[in-house]
């Protein structure tokens, strides 16, 4: 409902507004620490001391369930994730994929990006709108890979495996 001039602004709508500009919650994760993921399982990324980017209202701890950001604000959010590999050889056959992933559960995948030879880190990016509760609803980013063997993610600031969350409006 619109306010019209003159019309009297209830704390509600202030809420709304704030969450909505300037003040509405951001997260951003960046992997400071390599970590194996096994070949064939779908892992959560992890994400330790030192990656909290940006987390404007506290919804990600480094050490309890480091793998999720938990939004404390009913609403729709957009949630990207990205998965990128150390340096390794891949055969034409081998792959790579990434979800971001609501309680869990794969909501969107990703396409890999980079080369299928040896020495090329490869990377990949997913993203969606997704809902939580303002409760118990969290996000997370998970990485799977097909080689036979367990390959580390790739550290190096400007390409870490990440995730973000963007709080785009109420429900």
């Amino acid at each position: 409902m619109a306010t019209a001039a003159g019309d009297p602004i209830r704390a509600t709508d202030d809420d709304v507004i704030t969450q909505a500009s300037s003040g509405k919650p951001l997260v951003r994760l960046i992997q400071q620490v390599a970590q194996s993921i096994p070949s064939g399982i779908s892992t959560a990324i992890t994400f330790g001391a030192g990656s909290e980017d940006i987390d404007t209202n506290g919804w990600h701890d480094t050490v309890t369930n480091n793998t999720r950001v938990t939004p404390t604000v009913a609403g729709y959010y957009r949630v990207t994730g990205g998965y990128v590999t150390t340096t390794s050889s891949f055969a034409a056959a081998n792959s790579i994929d990434c979800a971001v992933a609501k309680n869990g559960v794969s909501a969107a995948s990703g396409e890999r990006q980079g080369g299928a030879t040896t020495n090329t880190q490869l990377m990949c990016i997913a993203g969606a709108i997704l809902s939580a509760n303002g409760t118990t609803d969290y996000f997370e980013c998970m990485a799977n890979q097909v080689t036979g063997v367990a390959i580390n993610t790739h550290i190096a600031q400007r390409l870490s495996s990440f995730l973000e969350v963007e709080f785009l409006r109420p429900l």
